[in-house]
């Protein structure tokens, strides 16, 4: 914690950090993040405070399982320090959304609440060129949703792509940027990545702050199962992207084909193939065969003076249900969103944003279960 809170005093004064050794070293520290305090009314979700899916039996007892749950939370708030010095920067970021429940603050797990999100370092040998390396945003992530639902961020509704450990280079010419990445999936006994899995993306910038690209993934798992057999998993997937200004409307949009996604990347396969139940070629309980998948999502977001009114739909499914999910798993899940923010203060906003999900499961006879959902979240957001 004492070089935690040297670097924040450093941040909110505005110092710069002198180390000598051989040389003296000079280094820029700022802090940034978000603080959002809401009120968050779910019915029907899997989780109440990260609602990915509806659900049907969230506890099996039905009629309690129809009451809405309310909760105030702050878990989605988020804490950087940015490290400056010449062409290097280092990111430390955390946010407040571990796995460790939200019962009055209590910390129920050796972990806590805090997560670490990145350790990450940027490196610019030139104008046009950057290294990074670390735990970083997965380069398959491209744009991000319109919502104050930030850690969900539409995640097995449409947008795939999360945080991840790697590398990753990328080159700007003119307006294009070439973009390439090896990731790694961390310490899972249950799988082994023997070669990097790679990660290219090609974008233009149309003008301003507008753009459109394509981001490629394809890789290998080498997983065993409990008869010692070696089996390997395939993940592929592919996505075009946009982000369009359009004076003071905003759209983003992406679509994205793939296999096996889930199991390389947070948001795809709908949860039923992930990295941390990977056993065997046919994934965990509840998957048959290799999962082929798609989605989509769109975000609009239309700014007044000094309020915006912001919508979104988003769309995943499994294809082929009939011979690659087992009864009770998702085969498809549908989003629709609705919502208004206004400034207060420079900084901070508030905001209200309603959600419905629509989650299909596979029933008897591969019949499909659609099941309804939702929930309302009305807060405010100070960003700095």
């Amino acid at each position: 914690m004492g070089i935690f809170r040297i670097l924040l005093v450093a941040g909110l004064m505005g110092w710069s950090l002198e180390e000598s050794c051989a040389a003296t070293l000079k280094v820029n520290a700022s802090v940034y993040g978000f603080i959002k305090a809401s009120m968050m009314s779910a019915k029907r979700t899997s989780k109440d405070y990260k609602p990915f899916f509806a659900e049907k039996n969230v506890t099996g007892v039905e009629d309690y399982d129809d009451d809405v749950h309310s909760q105030l939370t702050t878990r989605q708030s988020r804490l950087g320090v940015k490290v400056e010095q010449d062409k290097v920067i280092a990111l430390f970021e955390w946010d407040f959304d571990g796995e460790s429940g939200n019962t009055s603050g209590v910390t129920t797990s050796s972990t806590g609440n805090i997560r670490t999100r990145l350790l990450e370092v940027r490196y610019k040998p030139s104008e046009f060129s950057e290294w990074r390396i670390g735990k970083k945003w997965d380069l398959f992530y491209a744009v991000s949703p319109y919502t104050y639902a930030i850690t969900l961020a539409q995640l097995f509704q449409g947008n795939t792509g999360f945080l991840t450990e790697g590398v990753e280079y990328s080159y700007q010419m003119g307006r294009v940027r070439v973009s390439a990445q090896l990731q790694t999936l961390g310490d899972i006994p249950s799988y082994k990545v023997s070669v990097p899995i790679p990660t290219v993306r090609i974008e233009h910038q149309v003008g301003g702050s507008s753009f459109y690209g394509l981001a490629i993934k394809a890789g290998e798992i080498k997983t065993e199962e409990a008869k010692e057999t070696q089996d390997n998993v395939t993940s592929t997937g592919a996505k075009l992207y946009s982000s369009v200004d359009i004076g003071r409307l905003s759209l983003t949009s992406e679509i994205y084909k793939a296999r096996n996604l889930g199991a390389t990347t947070t948001g795809g396969s709908l949860s039923n193939l992930g990295t941390g139940t990977v056993s065997d070629a046919t994934g965990p309980a509840g998957v048959k065969d290799d999962l082929d998948e798609a989605g989509y999502f769109l975000s609009v977001c239309r700014k007044f003076h000094g309020w915006g009114l912001f919508a979104g739909l988003g769309y995943a499914r499994i294809d082929d249900s009939e011979t690659s999910l087992q009864e009770g798993a998702i085969q498809s899940n549908r989003i629709y969103r609705l919502g208004a923010d206004a400034d207060v203060e420079e900084g901070l906003k508030v905001f209200f944003e309603i959600s419905n999900l629509q989650t299909s499961y596979v029933a008897d006879d591969f019949e499909l279960e659609k099941v309804n959902g939702g929930y309302l979240d009305i807060g405010m957001l100070y960003k700095f």
